[in-house]
């Protein structure tokens, strides 16, 4: 018989897949004509995926693709391959490679974006002042410092040519669709890869904000404290269109669920705040009575405060080594945390699943595993990987409460 856990684990695999870049890209440009004179950027962790489905849709294109290394991109789009979480070398290659691009456009032309989230890391290009070790070093201590996506891009987008509507000012294209994947709560354009075709409303003074009290280089401080400030006004030749979001994610796990007979409920808000707390919340939730066979879906990207030598792991998996200690000796329960991109954090999984069994008492030292965020090893330790894979989307990560097995119809 099939585990509780693994049941998780299949349920979230189908739900990651039936959102997969090229089959919303397909569906979006179905029926529409090509236009004669297309360029087309990709960037992002799923650009590979959306540049297939605008291949299904309207045949081989022209155009630059920017996302991870060993990222699948099809034949005859330029690939360059940047850093994620933290900016490198390769990203400032494709930075520049993408703002050569966007320029040798004139008004005749369509430029397609297909955007999804990691792009902030991905393509990158400093701001007059600044260097990438500045950059690096903001960001880490902006990702180690448990800082919500939407403040560390406010950061970003003050430091950059490329991000808060610099990059679409920059273009020359007549028109400019952008078709995007988002992995941010309320889905805000100004937000997803820290927003380089959307006019940004946060300002130089709340960067500021975000980063007092953190070591960030002075650089950096300096160049905020000047005010050099982002486009404010929308362009009229932008066109945004999100594809799907983080809430799309939870509903598509709950409609497979029910399909497999669980009395399942997608959550309809998305879930952020500190890891501790999340753990806290779904504590209590399988705390409380639930008929067997419930199922709870969630989206949902908590944060972690790093320590100063942190080891290898990630979000997901951290989460659910902590659910797991709330579950010990359960045999009706299960949790399953994990990242649509497949991938999570630093480390080689894509999350983690965990039931009553996961942790024994005495058997693992889980506590010093956490204290460390070295979740990856411990999450191997006692089986609750979920290897990495090649999604082809980019959604948040998913949250799947299970209490009871499926009452098979």
């Amino acid at each position: 018989m099939v585990s509780l856990r693994e049941e998780l684990v299949s349920i979230y695999r189908d739900a990651v897949r039936s959102l997969a870049g090229n089959r919303l890209v397909r569906e979006a440009l179905a029926g529409t004509a090509r236009p004669e004179h297309l360029a087309v950027l990709a960037l992002g962790k799923a650009a590979g995926s959306m540049l297939r489905g605008a291949e299904e849709a309207w045949g081989p294109i022209p155009g630059l693709a920017v996302a991870p290394a060993g990222s699948e991109i099809p034949h005859g789009i330029e690939f360059v391959a940047g850093e994620h979480p933290v900016p490198g070398p390769g990203s400032l290659e494709a930075g520049a490679r993408i703002l050569d691009f966007v320029r040798a456009l004139g008004p005749r032309d369509e430029l397609l974006v297909l955007l999804s989230g990691g792009g902030s890391a991905l393509a990158e290009l400093p701001a007059e002042g600044l260097s990438l070790a500045d950059l690096q070093a903001t960001t880490k201590r902006l990702l180690g410092g448990g800082v919500s996506i939407d403040r560390i891009n406010a950061v970003r987008k003050h430091l950059s040519q490329l991000k808060g509507g610099r990059l679409g000012a920059a273009c020359g294209a007549g028109r400019i669709r952008v078709f995007t994947l988002s992995d941010v709560a309320g889905d805000d354009p100004r937000v997803i890869a820290s927003g380089p075709f959307a006019p940004d409303d946060s300002t130089c003074a709340d960067a500021l904000a975000v980063i007092e009290g953190l070591a960030v280089p002075q650089a950096v401080r300096a160049h905020l404290e000047r005010g050099a400030e982002t486009p404010k006004s929308p362009d009229p030749r932008i066109e945004q269109r999100i594809l799907a979001g983080p809430l799309d994610l939870p509903r598509a796990a709950a409609k497979i669920a029910r399909e497999r007979g669980f009395a399942a409920t997608a959550l309809d808000h998305f879930v952020g705040g500190d890891v501790e707390v999340v753990a806290s919340r779904w504590a209590a939730f399988f705390a409380e009575s639930h008929p067997p066979g419930t199922l709870l879906a969630v989206a949902a990207e908590p944060t972690v405060i790093l320590p100063r030598e942190a080891g290898t792991g990630g979000r997901s998996q951290h989460l659910a080594l902590r659910v797991a200690l709330s579950l010990a000796g359960r045999t009706d329960a299960a949790f399953l945390a994990a990242g649509s991109d497949g991938r999570d954090g630093n480390s080689d999984n894509a999350g983690a699943a965990v039931d009553g069994g996961t942790v024994a008492d005495g058997e693992v030292e889980i506590g010093e595993a956490l204290a460390h965020a070295a979740s990856a090893a411990a999450c191997a330790r006692v089986g609750a990987c979920i290897p990495a894979w090649e999604t082809g989307t980019n959604l948040a990560d998913l949250h799947l409460l299970a209490i009871g097995h499926a009452q098979r119809r």
